[in-house]
C-alpha cells in the first residue's frame, strides 16, 4: 500500500484502513518463550555446520558491495505436494554443502511473517518480516523426494517459531550460537521482480555499495512463471564474481535436479554435483599426457652417464668423490657379490647404512641384480626393523660393517659394505636383466593404521616417468649440485639421489654429523645449489649462510607465510607435493613468489589431478570446493606389499565419472590413487592444499598415523585409554601430542573427582611415563614418539563406546 501511493494515485483514508498493526505486536509479546527455546534447541542440537562462505579471518566485517543477477528456468511438476520454495530451499542446502563440504547445513532466510497465527496479517500494514536458522540435514542415503518432504516438514515447523529473535536464539546454549554464525541469508519473493525502473530497485542497487548487507552472501529468489531471477549480493572480498558466478551455477543446476520427476528416486549421494562449465574447466586442466618413460632405472643413468665427460661427479660425499663411470663400476662389482648370494629377480634387498656415498652405489647393485631395495633406518628399533625383513620375505640385507651384527641376529644374511670390499671385488661383467620395466624397483614403508608399517611398492617404469617429469619441473640438469639430506626412509632421498642421477647432476652427501650439526656449512663446503627440505628444517637456516643455494624446494609438510617471507627472495623457491604412492612428486608450484599463497602446491607433473568429493569418489567435485586429491597416470604405485584391502581402497579403477571425463590416455582401464589429502582447484587451476582427510598427519616431515602409535599404547598394559594428536592450534599447535588416563591412577584420587571434567593428574604419573616411553621405543622410531605427554584422571567417550577424540583435543 506504501508502494501504490509513491507509485499510483493517492490512497483514500478507507483504503488505508485494515486490520490494526498492534494485533501483531500483541501476538509478539505472547510468544512462549519456553516452547520457542525448546524448539530451536532441538532444531540445531549438536550442529555442525562448516559455514560458507569461510571468512578471511574470525573479526572480519563482511560488508556484500557487489551484485549480479542471474536466472534460471524453473520446472514444475503438476500436482505435486512439494511448493517451489521447497525446492529453492533444497538446491541452496545442497549447494551449501557441497561448497562447504558438510552434510550438516545452516543458513538464514528471510521470511514475511504473514503466515502468523494473527487475525488480517495479510492486510495488515506494518514489518512483520522474521529471519531465522534454516538447519537442513543433508542425508546422502536419502532419495530426492524424501529429502525434499523432509526440507517441506522442516520448514513449516520453523515458521510456527519465526518470531522468536536471532539475539534470543543465539543466546540459548553453545549449539545455537554456533548455528547463527551462518554466514549466507536466502529470501524467497513469489512474484517476478519488479522492472529495473522502480524506486525499490534504485534503492536496492544504491544500498549495494554500503554496509546495509552485513553478510558476505545474500540471496533475493523472485519466483516468476517459469523463471527464477535471483538477485545476489556478495563480499568480492570473500567470495570473488568469478566463484559467485560458478555458486549461482551450481544452484541453478542442484535446482534443476530437485526439480525434476525423473530423479525423484535418485539419492542424493549420487546427484551430479558438476556443472558443465566445470567440467569443461577441468578436461581443459588434465589435456596432456604424461610421455611414459618405459625404462628400468639403472638403463636411464647409465645412458646419462655415457654423455657425460669422463670427470663429471656423479657422487660428492663426505667420505669419496665418484664419477659416473666409477659409479657404474662399484655398483656392478656389488651386483656381482650379491648374485652370488642368491639375489635375482623377484628378490628384495633391504639396506642398512648410514650416510655416505655408497649407499648410491648399493641401490644401483641392487637394481643390476634385477631386485628392489628397500631402505631400513638404523635409529629405528629391532623389532621394526624385523617386521619389515619378515614382511619383504629377505635373505640378504646391505650394510654397514658396524650393523653386521645386529642385523645378522634379526632375519637376513647381512652382507656388508665399505670402501675396502668393493675395492677387492674383482671387475665383473653387468648381470644379465631378467625383468620387465613394471617390476618392482623400490618399497618404501610409512606408518600403517594396524601398528604395522605399510610397504608402498613403485616400479621402475613409474619412477622414470616421475623422476623425468618432476626433475625438469623442479630445474634438475647437468649443473645441478643436489643435497643429500632426507632420511633413507623418507622416499624423498630416493629423489635426491636417482632424480638427480637421472638429469645427470652430482648428489652431495655430508656425513651425519654435518646433517644434524652443520647443515649450512655442509651446504657451503659442498657447493650445494639445489635442495628439498621440510619447512621445519629451511626455518632453522639463514639465508645468508647458503649464498650459492639457487632453488630450494619445500616439502613434507605444509609451508607457512614465514618461510615464503624468508626464502623468496634469496632462492628460487618452490612448494612441492607428493605421497609416495605417486613416485614422490605428484604436483609443484615451481615459482612461489612473496605474493603466493602457501597452500598453493601448483599443478600436476607426472600425471594428472583430479578432485572428487571427500566421501565419494564417484562424483567429481566443481571448482573452488573442497574434495580428496585423486592423482591419475603412470607414475603411481603398484600397491601395498602384501595388503591386498588396502591396496583396493586406495588404488581404484575407473570412478563413474570417467565417461565423462576423457583421458589423454587411450587404456581402457585408468587407475587412480586416493591421496586422502584435501584439496581445492584454484581458478587459474592451480591446487590449493587443505589438510588431511583421515587420522593422518606429518610429524617432522613424514606421514605418521596416529592410529599407530594409539595401537601400540592401547597394548601397553599401564595404560587405560590413549589417543594420539597433532593440534592445529594452541601451545601444543603441529606437536606430536599423547592424551592418556593410566590404570592405577583412574579414580584413586580425590583430586580426580569431577564426573565428566578431564583434569591433569601428571604429578602422579611421573614414575609410571618413564616405562612406557621406553617400551613405546621399542615399536615406534624416534621421530614417532610424542613429544608431550597429557595424563588426565579419565578420557571421555562417546555414546558409540569410541574415546572422544574431539572433545579431547579441543580440551
Amino acid at each position: 500500500k506504501i508502494k501504490r501511493c509513491y507509485q499510483e494515485a493517492p490512497l483514500s483514508p478507507a483504503q488505508l484502513s485494515g486490520p490494526s498493526y498492534s494485533n501483531f505486536i500483541r501476538y509478539l509479546a505472547g510468544i512462549h518463550l519456553d516452547q520457542a527455546r525448546e524448539f530451536w534447541k532441538s532444531h540445531l542440537s549438536n550442529v555442525s555446520a562448516q559455514h560458507f562462505p569461510r571468512l578471511p579471518s574470525p573479526d572480519y566485517q563482511a560488508s556484500a558491495s557487489s551484485m549480479m543477477i542471474h536466472k534460471t528456468d524453473l520446472i514444475r511438476q503438476s500436482g505435486s505436494e512439494i511448493t517451489t520454495a521447497t525446492r529453492i530451499r533444497t538446491a541452496w542446502a545442497l549447494t551449501v554443502s557441497t561448497y562447504s563440504a558438510a552434510d550438516d547445513v545452516v543458513f538464514w532466510e528471510t521470511v514475511t511473517g504473514r503466515d502468523a497465527p494473527v487475525p488480517g496479517i495479510e492486510e495488515m500494514v506494518g514489518v512483520t518480516l522474521a529471519t531465522v536458522p534454516m538447519r537442513m540435514m543433508l542425508e546422502p542415503s536419502k532419495t530426492v523426494a524424501e529429502l525434499l518432504c523432509y526440507v517441506q516438514a522442516q520448514s513449516a515447523a520453523v515458521r510456527t517459531h519465526q518470531h522468536t529473535g536471532i539475539q534470543y536464539i543465539r543466546r540459548i546454549n553453545v549449539d545455537t550460537a554456533l548455528a547463527c554464525g551462518a554466514q549466507n541469508l536466502v529470501a524467497i519473493n513469489h512474484g517476478s521482480r519488479e522492472s529495473t525502473d522502480s524506486f525499490w530497485d534504485e534503492e536496492t542497487n544504491e544500498m549495494a555499495g554500503t554496509n546495509f548487507y552485513s553478510y558476505p552472501l545474500m540471496l533475493s529468489c523472485h519466483i516468476g512463471d517459469g523463471e527464477l531471477e535471483t538477485v545476489v549480493h556478495f563480499d568480492p572480498g570473500v567470495i570473488s564474481v568469478s566463484q559467485m558466478q560458478r555458486v549461482m551455477d551450481q544452484f541453478a543446476l542442484m535446482l534443476e535436479s530437485v526439480s525434476s520427476s525423473e530423479l525423484m528416486n535418485e539419492k542424493v549421494e549420487d546427484l551430479s554435483i558438476l556443472t558443465p562449465n566445470d567440467l569443461q574447466t577441468l578436461q581443459d586442466m588434465n589435456h596432456a599426457e604424461t610421455p611414459l618413460v618405459d625404462r628400468l632405472i639403472h638403463h636411464v643413468i647409465q645412458d646419462r652417464g655415457i654423455i657425460q665427460a669422463q670427470d663429471k661427479l656423479a657422487i660428492h660425499a663426505w667420505d669419496q668423490d665418484l664419477t659416473y663411470a666409477q659409479l657404474d663400476s662399484q655398483s656392478t662389482r656389488l651386483a656381482c657379490v650379491l648374485v652370488e648370494n642368491g639375489v635375482g629377480a623377484s628378490s628384495i634387498v633391504p639396506f642398512c647404512m648410514e650416510k655416505s656415498s655408497l649407499v648410491v652405489v648399493s641401490i644401483l647393485a641392487i637394481l643390476k641384480c634385477s631386485a628392489a631395495f628397500v631402505p631400513l633406518d638404523p635409529a629405528h628399533p629391532d623389532a621394526r626393523i624385523r617386521d619389515i625383513l619378515v614382511d619383504v620375505d629377505a635373505t640378504v640385507v646391505l650394510c654397514s660393517p658396524q650393523y653386521a651384527g645386529r642385523l645378522g641376529n634379526l632375519r637376513a644374511k647381512a652382507v656388508q659394505v665399505s670402501q675396502t670390499i668393493i675395492h677387492d671385488i674383482p671387475p665383473c661383467k653387468q648381470p644379465a636383466v631378467s625383468i620387465s620395466t613394471n617390476s618392482p624397483a623400490y618399497i618404501i614403508f610409512t606408518s600403517g593404521t594396524t601398528g604395522k608399517p605399510k610397504g608402498t611398492i613403485v616400479g621402475h617404469s613409474a619412477f622414470c616417468t616421475g623422476a623425468t617429469a618432476h626433475g625438469l619441473a623442479m630445474g634438475m640438469d647437468e649443473s645441478s649440485r643436489v643435497l643429500q639430506f632426507a632420511s633413507y626412509t623418507f622416499d624423498a632421498s630416493i629423489m635426491e639421489m636417482l632424480t638427480t642421477l637421472i638429469h645427470g647432476g652430482t648428489v652431495c652427501v655430508p656425513s651425519d654429523e654435518e646433517r644434524m650439526g652443520d647443515l649450512a656449512g655442509a651446504i657451503g663446503r659442498m657447493h650445494v645449489n639445489w635442495a628439498l627440505l621440510t619447512p621445519s628444517v629451511a626455518q632453522l637456516i639463514q639465508p645468508s649462510l647458503v649464498p650459492e643455494l639457487r632453488t630450494l624446494v619445500l616439502g613434507g609438510e605444509a609451508m607457512s607465510s614465514a618461510h615464503i617471507s624468508s626464502w623468496a627472495s634469496s632462492v628460487q623457491l618452490m612448494n612441492a607435493y607428493g605421497p609416495s604412492e605417486t613416485s614422490i612428486i605428484a604436483a609443484v608450484n615451481p615459482a612461489v613468489t612473496l605474493t603466493s599463497g602457501p597452500s598453493n602446491i601448483g599443478r600436476a607433473v607426472g600425471g594428472l589431478c583430479w578432485v572428487v568429493d571427500a566421501t565419494n569418489h564417484d562424483r567429481l567435485a566443481p571448482i573452488g570446493v573442497v574434495g580428496e586429491l585423486l592423482v591419475e597416470g603412470p607414475i603411481i604405485a603398484q600397491g601395498y606389499l602384501k595388503n591386498p584391502q588396502k591396496s583396493a581402497e586406495s588404488f581404484i579403477t575407473n570412478p563413474r565419472w570417467c565417461n565423462k571425463s576423457p583421458s589423454p590416455s587411450t587404456s581402457p582401464k585408468r587407475r587412480f590413487y586416493k591421496t586422502g589429502d584435501l584439496v581445492k582447484l584454484d581458478e587459474d587451476g592451480c591446487i590449493l592444499f587443505q589438510g588431511r582427510k583421515d587420522n593422518q598427519v606429518k610429524v617432522n616431515g613424514q606421514r605418521l598415523e596416529l592410529s599407530e602409535v594409539e595401537h601400540h599404547l592401547s597394548a601397553d598394559p599401564a595404560i587405560q585409554h590413549g589417543l594420539a594428536a597433532v593440534p592445529s592450534s594452541g601451545p601444543f599447535k603441529g606437536r606430536l601430542v599423547v592424551i592418556l588416563s593410566l590404570q592405577s591412577l583412574v579414580g584413586t584420587k580425590q583430586e580426580m573427582a569431577g564426573g565428566e571434567k578431564m583434569q591433569i593428574v601428571g604429578q602422579y604419573a611421573s614414575p609410571q611415563l618413564t616405562g612406557i616411553r621406553e617400551r613405546l621405543g621399542r615399536h615406534l622410531a624416534a621421530w614417532m614418539i610424542p613429544s608431550s605427554w597429557i595424563v588426565v584422571n579419565r578420557i571421555c567417550l562417546l555414546p558409540s563406546g569410541k574415546l572422544d577424540r574431539r572433545r579431547a583435543v579441543n580440551w
